[in-house]
Parts: structure tokens; sequence; C-alpha cells
């Protein structure tokens, strides 16, 4: 299982947490390709996700690849945050 969100690794200290959660791997934005993407607000643009899930189904798309899962968490379905709960 992979997890892959477009927003700062450490940020709810996801780079801790979804280890605990049994996922495999987890990249975060310092991970990704955001190459011509505006990364500096804090509504990253989602197709910078949408880029890296790409890569990883194509990467895995062999006829004797295992299936994998996915859990990718997006930006652009829910406003900033008020408070920080770091």
């Amino acid at each position: 299982a992979w997890a892959v969100h477009n927003y700062r690794r450490n940020y709810w200290r996801r780079n801790e947490v979804y280890d605990y959660l049994g996922f495999d791997r987890y990249w975060g934005l310092e991970d990704l390709d955001s190459s011509g993407f505006d990364t500096e607000g804090w509504r990253i643009d989602d197709r910078v996700l949408e880029k890296k899930i790409n890569e990883l189904l194509a990467a895995s798309d062999a006829s004797d690849a295992p299936p994998q899962f996915i859990w990718a968490v997006t930006m652009g379905t829910h406003g900033q945050y008020l408070y920080d709960y770091r």
C-alpha cells in the first residue's frame, strides 16, 4: 500500500503516521515533480499528485505485478485549515 499527498511530508506528521498505518511507502510534496506548478501557496495543484499516481500505476502495470492500493490525499477537496495542529 502506498500513500501520496501533494503537501509537505511532515505536515500532521504524515511522514511518521503512514508507517504506523501499514503503508509501505509515502510520497509528500518534496518527493513529487512539481516543476511548472505553483507550490508556494497552501493549495498545491492536484495535477502534481495526478502525475505521481500515473507514474506509480505505469510502473506497476506489468502483468505479473501484484495489485497496488494507492491512498491519495488531495489539496483541492478542502479549504485552508484555520488552526495549525502540528
